[in-house]
């Protein structure tokens, strides 16, 4: 079931709640990067993982426009 989603200039991050666990799809200008099972962990840092991605903070941070690579 989706919960939420973060959108910002291209990226996406989708927030899905499947049975005790949550999931977090990451895609970058339409195109799916990455699935994080989030097992063991809170809906409070399903939701930082996300914006984080959007906002391109942490290791989601390339020094560029897009993280993904063609």
């Amino acid at each position: 079931m989706l919960v939420s989603t973060y959108d910002k200039d291209g990226r996406l991050a989708e927030i899905h709640q499947e049975n005790n666990h949550f999931l977090v799809k990451l895609y970058e200008n339409g195109r799916l990067y990455e699935t994080k099972d989030l097992s063991g962990h809170s809906i409070h840092y399903a939701e930082s993982l996300a914006e984080n991605f959007v906002e391109r903070v942490g290791s989601f941070y390339t020094g560029t426009q897009t993280f993904l690579r063609d």
